[in-house]
């Protein structure tokens, strides 16, 4: 009797450990792990936008004059602005500024909108262009009361914004040379 309990605790023991090391096969289930490069891009309409003749103290705003800005890139983008001066002929050069020109300033300003050329629309320092790089926003290079959808800021792919400049002469000024002021748009990642 010994030998026959002795066998059937050698056999649960040894049933015990064939199921304690018995693995079940489950099904397989994948992961599908995608990623997308920001391709940050904006395309323009034109690369020229002339002012014309202006008398000093004078300004222009084109009424006809837009330039459409298009994201071309693969994520939603804001748009950063900026400009560089630098004396063509002779004279003394001009000074970008955000207030009112004097003598030998300037004030070139830009906006984001269907109707920026409507007279009062440019927000003086507020829409000013500088040599340091600045982003649209609500307020911005915008007409406050306007839609997102017309603004330089949160652009969806493939969409476009209408891009206007004003530009205000010197008070005084020694140069007669046409003068060419550079505007910069950069996208980046809203």
């Amino acid at each position: 009797m010994k030998t026959s309990k002795f066998l059937s605790i050698i056999g649960i023991v040894f049933l015990l450990s064939i199921a304690g090391g018995t693995v079940y096969a489950g099904l397989n289930e994948n992961i599908y792990c995608t990623v997308l490069i920001q391709d940050l891009s904006v395309s323009l309409s034109s690369s020229s936008y002339p002012f014309g003749a202006l008398a000093t103290s004078g300004s222009s705003e084109p009424l006809a004059q837009t330039i459409t800005v298009t994201n071309d890139g693969n994520v939603t983008e804001d748009y950063d602005l900026s400009i560089a001066y630098s004396l063509t002929g002779g004279g003394t050069a001009w000074t970008p500024v955000t207030a009112a020109p004097a003598a030998h300033q300037f004030r070139m300003s830009a906006m984001f909108s269907t109707t920026a050329n409507a007279a009062g629309s440019y927000d003086g320092p507020t829409d000013a262009l500088t040599t340091g790089v600045q982003t649209a926003s609500a307020t911005k290079f915008a007409i406050d009361l306007e839609g997102v959808g017309l603004k330089g800021y949160s652009v969806a792919t493939s969409a476009t914004r209408d891009l206007n400049f004003r530009f205000e002469a010197p008070t005084a000024t020694d140069v007669t040379a046409q003068q060419y002021i550079t505007v910069t748009i950069t996208a980046t990642a809203s």
